[in-house]
């Protein structure tokens, strides 16, 4: 596929700032068929494969957990301590509500030997540019330790709380990078690593760890003071730590939702300098080497479209003159973006205001048209529409939602959320169900994670919406009931 020359945007991994409110949830009641393009409206299967495939295979207890050793020293004291069974990753995508209201992925799939093994998930996506200025880390802690002070006289000693923020190396990014890219993080929550360690030493400058303590609150215990003639006084400098930790750290991965499927990443380079024919180039090259082989595929990239660019019905007539023409086996998920607007507020309207270019081309064009899951954000708890997320407007009848938060911090210790966190969800549930029933094809396990989407937004009881919304498009990813309606438990309305 080419990018007409109007189409000269900054294709950008969708970032994860949040912004302004949507409206209301409303019921899609147009077809949104434009310039002879149509979306394809999911269909409930004529026949339900019924028993799933199980591969039942022991689960480790210590999935993100792990061990931090630390000695630091400076001229009158010195700090020790060893630290274990610490989280040192995120978890956070691994419970519910990540793949749906309730669903604890280790007690309620993983254990039944739902885990997508043989499943091939490709996550195409920048893993080139670290994200340097948020440096996602994960905080841990409170961790006691002791200190010990000396003066010419006497010593002290205390124990004290400390807190760490850990900032996770890109263990299998093989460009050297000592801070985790985008990709990074939307492969780690999608699938695979359910068997890797991973450690690494700071033997210099520290910049993994770093130590803080709230000195006014978390001092613990009292100072001993040898011999007792010594005037040494106890106060907050005892306390004090060097913001750089040197340190030893040891940890299990935690794996993605597909916690057994083959991982493989696409690079793409992204960002406002490159060249944009390029970059659309290289991602169409990258679906297409993957859907040979792959059964989901992740792109949590986009390009919005203004107001003032391209009408739909020119976008379509591109894309009718240089079609995409691989037909894959293989179901799409693509992010919303993070406009926090719809796309095409005015269904009336044929000017684009906002959408993500290429959920637009994957969701229209043949090949890809009853594959392709558009994918929205709520918000951690999983009961609200985030923010920041892209609402479904024109997009509707490929559209749900699942949570966006990627349960890393930036360096304000500010949550790291985007519609770029809720697709890999979405990408790992596909490619367990593609484990699970083998038989379905790509488009069949599409309609079923649509049309088995749960329009209780809000989580009290009642659905929040009929039909599909031009808010909430079919409502929130809820694997279980994905799962139940493919072996014929859960009935339809």
């Amino acid at each position: 596929m080419k990018l007409h020359p109007s189409l000269f945007l900054a294709l950008l991994a969708c970032m994860m700032s949040a912004c302004g409110e949507g409206d209301g949830a409303g019921t899609q009641t147009d077809t949104t068929d434009i310039g002879g393009y149509s979306l394809t409206v999911p269909q409930a299967l004529s026949t339900l494969p019924g028993v799933p495939v199980s591969n039942i295979t022991s689960i480790p207890l210590d999935y993100g957990m792990g061990s931090i050793n630390i000695n630091l020293s400076d001229t009158t004291s010195a700090t020790s301590g060893l630290t274990t069974k610490l989280q040192l990753q995120p978890l956070t995508h691994l419970s519910a509500p990540s793949v749906g209201s309730g669903i604890d992925l280790s007690s309620s799939v993983w254990q039944k030997g739902w885990n997508a093994t043989d499943v091939e998930v490709t996550v195409i996506d920048d893993f080139a540019t670290p994200l340097t200025t948020q440096s996602p880390g994960v905080i841990t802690g409170p961790v006691t330790l002791t200190k010990v002070k000396n003066d010419a006289t006497s010593s002290a000693t205390a124990n004290y709380e400390q807190y760490f923020r850990h900032s996770p190396r890109p263990y299998r990014n093989t460009l050297g990078l000592s801070v985790m890219s985008h990709g990074d993080i939307v492969a780690g929550i999608a699938a695979g690593d359910e068997n890797v360690t991973h450690a690494f030493g700071d033997t210099a400058s520290g910049t993994q760890l770093s130590a803080f303590s709230d000195q006014d609150t978390n001092m613990t215990g009292t100072c001993t003071l040898l011999p007792s003639t010594s005037a040494l006084t106890c106060d907050k400098l005892l306390f004090a730590q060097a913001t750089a930790v040197k340190s030893t750290v040891t940890y299990r991965l935690a794996p993605g939702i597909a916690r057994s499927a083959r991982l493989v990443t696409q690079p793409v380079i992204l960002g406002t300098t490159a060249n944009t024919q390029q970059q659309w180039a290289d991602i169409s090259g990258a679906m297409t080497n993957a859907s040979k082989s792959s059964k989901v595929l992740n792109l949590s990239l986009g390009a919005n479209i203004t107001n003032n660019d391209l009408s739909l019905s020119e976008m379509l007539a591109v894309l009718d003159a240089s079609p995409y023409t691989t037909t894959p086996e293989a179901v799409f998920t693509v992010a919303a973006g993070n406009n926090s607007g719809p796309c095409n507020k005015n269904q009336s309207s044929t000017t684009f205001n906002g959408c993500n270019a290429i959920a637009v081309a994957l969701a229209y064009q043949s090949p890809t048209k009853s594959t392709t899951l558009v994918v929205g954000a709520l918000d951690s708890d999983g009961k609200a529409m985030a923010k920041y997320s892209n609402r479904a407007g024109l997009l509707a009848q490929r559209y749900l939602l699942a949570p966006g938060n990627s349960g890393y911090l930036d360096t304000d210790n500010t949550g790291i959320a985007g519609t770029s966190f809720a697709a890999p969800r979405v990408a790992g549930a596909v490619a367990i169900l593609r484990g699970m029933f083998p038989t379905l094809s790509a488009a069949e396990i599409a309609n079923a994670v649509l049309l088995s989407a749960n329009k209780d937004i809000n989580d009290d009881g009642s659905p929040d919406f009929t039909g599909v919304s031009l808010v909430y498009g079919h409502g929130k990813l809820d694997l279980m009931r994905a799962i139940n309606y493919l072996r014929g438990t859960l009935k339809l309305p």
